[in-house]
């Protein structure tokens, strides 16, 4: 298993030095308003760091200083933060989305995560994205990229105007950025045919409801980051790890994890989360959770058997006991009927 492993190592680290190479000796030009880098000795060009207003028709070939160049390659950055962007349409010679980041400034460093597959990240004027039929690696449906056999999304438009989605039984896989930023978004439904979730959706500030899949393992960084909408979160036993700022800049209710995080648990995985958020952790878990998280941890009994704690921070919403009589002062211990919900003080 190790030489394996080395072997793969091995492999990376070769690729890795021929695309440096091969991007060495790319030439960045702008074309036709757009900016691609093109690569004389295979005569292809891909799509890099561009701003561009309303619709766009991706080019198959474009033709620069007397030769002509076919747009094979597309970057996982290529349109970032594009807000005016509205509609694409993506030609069949597109083969690959390139994961280097290809910049002539030498501040510019790095490579994109291998699970990002999404060049539109965070286009919030984007309302669908169109793909050739006969494009070898991806393909689109309703105006979502997916892959070409639809098993795994690439990018669900931040512009798109519906208030609800449910990700399709046929995908498996939900690449980083795929969901971020859609102001429309109400609620979302990751089915459990997904297994793996390089991101949730991030910036979806009135996203009310998440409905997560039972076979993801892991909730990576900044899945729910200004989510501020949602107030309720039930987070399946199949995960069993987090990232860091999970949660940041969140005003959840009550969060409720049920697996237990062998390891998986960071020391910032709460940060920047609100902490009147209360946290149903299993029994075995809870010292745990405490030393990462300032605010409230309960055992998951308690919510599990419909009782939720009272706040005793001053609130005034209507209080009942069982028999329906209402209280005109915080209780003393007990159960009691609050908002519709029985609620307990300890």
């Amino acid at each position: 298993m190790g030489k394996m492993k080395e072997r793969c190592w091995r492999y990376v680290a070769f690729m890795v030095c021929l695309l440096m190479c091969t991007y060495a000796n790319a030439q960045n030009v702008i074309i036709d308003g757009l900016r691609y880098y093109l690569f004389p000795d295979t005569h292809e060009a891909a799509l890099n760091w561009n701003t561009w207003s309303g619709e766009l028709d991706i080019p198959s070939e474009v033709n620069y200083d007397g030769q002509t160049f076919t747009v094979t390659g597309i970057t996982t950055n290529a349109f970032w933060d594009c807000n005016e962007l509205t509609k694409v349409r993506i030609p069949k010679t597109i083969e690959q989305i390139i994961h280097r980041v290809l910049s002539d400034d030498p501040n510019v460093t790095g490579q994109s995560p291998p699970d990002a597959m999404n060049p539109f990240y965070r286009c919030r004027g984007l309302v669908s994205i169109e793909v050739d039929n006969d494009n070898p690696i991806m393909s689109s449906e309703g105006g979502i990229l997916y892959s070409k056999d639809k098993t795994q999304l690439y990018c669900y438009p931040a512009g798109i105007e519906q208030e609800e989605f449910v990700i399709p039984e046929n995908v498996t896989w939900v690449g980083c950025g795929a969901i971020t930023s859609n102001q429309y978004l109400s609620s979302l439904t990751i089915p459990n045919s997904v297994t793996y979730c390089g991101s949730v959706c991030d910036n979806c500030v009135n996203l009310k409801t998440v409905n997560l899949s039972a076979s993801i393992t892991y909730l990576p960084a900044y899945s729910f980051d200004r989510c501020e909408s949602l107030s309720f979160l039930d987070i399946p036993e199949s995960v069993q790890g987090f990232g860091e700022s999970v949660f940041r800049w969140t005003h959840f209710e009550k969060i409720v994890i049920r697996g237990t995080f062998p390891g998986g648990l960071r020391y910032d995985t709460f940060r920047l989360m609100d902490e009147a958020t209360i946290l149903y952790v299993q029994q075995s878990e809870i010292e745990k959770f405490k030393q990462h998280y300032q605010g409230t941890v309960l055992p998951l009994e308690e919510y599990t058997s419909g009782i939720d704690p009272m706040k005793k921070d001053g609130t005034t919403d209507t209080v009942y006991d069982l028999q329906g009589r209402q209280l005109k002062s915080l209780p003393n211990k007990g159960v009691y009927i609050q908002n519709g919900k029985k609620v307990v003080v300890k």
